[in-house]
């Protein structure tokens, strides 16, 4: 992160700078392809390949934990305690 801290100044320089605003607007759209990229793969790994297969209980939960947020009812943190407490308890349970 200090490498992030560390360059916004020049980050801010270059935008007004038409031919390095170009180029950063590039390396958002890879950096949000790359996100996009993780994301895809965490959900696959899972909600489908977990060990046992398809896990309907991952998926119930990973759609509605989204549509919280989404909403605005649920920020990140509170669904990541939720989605963490929820694997605890269905782990104990003996589901996983």
């Amino acid at each position: 992160f200090l490498f992030i801290f560390a360059g916004a100044p020049w980050i801010e320089r270059f935008q007004s700078m038409p031919r390095w605003s170009r180029a950063l607007e590039f390396v958002s759209a890879a950096m949000a392809g790359v996100i996009l990229n993780l994301a895809v793969v965490f959900a696959r790994h899972t909600v489908i390949d977990g060990p046992r297969g398809f896990d309907p209980l991952a998926l119930g939960l990973a759609v509605l934990l989204f549509a919280a947020m989404v909403s605005g009812r649920l920020g990140m943190l509170p669904a990541v305690g939720i989605a963490a407490l929820a694997g605890l308890g269905a782990h104990v349970a003996g589901w996983l």
